[in-house]
């Protein structure tokens, strides 16, 4: 997308620790959640920062390129209700996974998912061999809801 990006991320046991630089949020509770989108944000943010500077860098230029803060959300495995059909439960990651490969088709940049250059999409049509994404991982997470 031209304003934004999306990452679907399974994070392993041991990622979700607390960043040695960033102390979990006190929500009075303790909540793993709190901790685990804390550790997520600051790792992200790590990422799109040096990007940032090297882009800087390369075209001599200064400032920030990314116009909003980095925002994470828990998928887990829990099911949701579709709107279409109160009685269809989908994994909300199956409806994430959805989501991001059919942005660009609802923002008017492409007519078909599989034709924006710029998405996963292409390689879980089967039309590029993109090794970015581990579809093994997402077939067998996602499973039928692919």
């Amino acid at each position: 997308m031209p304003d934004h990006f999306h990452f679907l991320v399974r994070v392993k046991s041991e990622g979700i620790s607390l960043s040695s630089t960033k102390k979990a949020p006190d929500d009075g509770q303790g909540s793993p959640d709190n901790v685990y989108q804390q550790r997520m944000s600051h790792e992200i943010k790590t990422m799109l920062s040096s990007y940032t500077k090297a882009y800087n860098r390369r075209y001599a230029r200064r400032g920030s390129l990314f116009k909003a803060k980095t925002k994470a959300k828990l998928a887990h495995l829990d099911f949701i209700e579709l709107e279409e059909n109160k009685n269809d439960l989908v994994p909300y990651v199956a409806r994430c996974f959805h989501y991001i490969h059919a942005n660009p088709v609802v923002a008017g940049l492409a007519n078909r998912e599989e034709e924006w250059p710029f998405s996963s999409a292409q390689d879980y049509y089967g039309l590029r061999n993109g090794t970015l994404c581990n579809q093994e991982l997402a077939r067998e997470i996602l499973g039928k809801y692919i």
